[in-house]
């Protein structure tokens, strides 16, 4: 079997040139490695005159984050975090566990825990709860 032999050949025209984006330094650059017979693998790599990522896929990418921080900001908003108030007693404490935020027609539950810090066992808690603008419900 006869070896296969290439020839590659080029022309340095200003006008060809002009042709590819009009960057006629790259070009003269790459035409010099082609014709010297050097590796053009490295020329491309350079990435000369390329994005990162073309702007169809940026504004894909850009409005894919933010839909993502919207979903978490309206999660945030939602479930609002509970604040927890602590109130030391002698022999225990008691911890009331409240959403942080409620509007207007909101309904929110508050837990009510006692930890006995004591080696006594505690015959009865009373909780009183009292407020204007809430309506409170036991659940037990």
């Amino acid at each position: 079997m006869a070896p296969i032999t290439y020839t590659i050949s080029t022309v340095d025209s200003l006008e060809y040139k002009r042709l590819i984006c009009g960057r006629t330094d790259d070009i003269t650059k790459l035409l010099g490695h082609i014709s010297a017979g050097h590796s053009v693998a490295l020329f491309g790599e350079r990435r000369i005159g390329k994005t990162s990522l073309p702007w169809p896929q940026r504004a894909k990418w850009a409005g894919a984050i933010t839909l993502f921080l919207l979903a978490v900001w309206i999660y945030i908003h939602v479930h609002p975090t509970s604040q927890a108030h602590p109130f030391n007693f002698p022999d225990g404490v008691v911890t009331i566990r409240i959403p942080a935020t409620l509007e207007q027609g909101e309904q929110g539950v508050a837990v009510v825990s006692f930890h006995n810090t004591s080696q006594t066992q505690p015959y009865s808690i009373t909780l009183s709860l009292a407020s204007t603008d809430i309506q409170f419900k036991q659940n037990v």
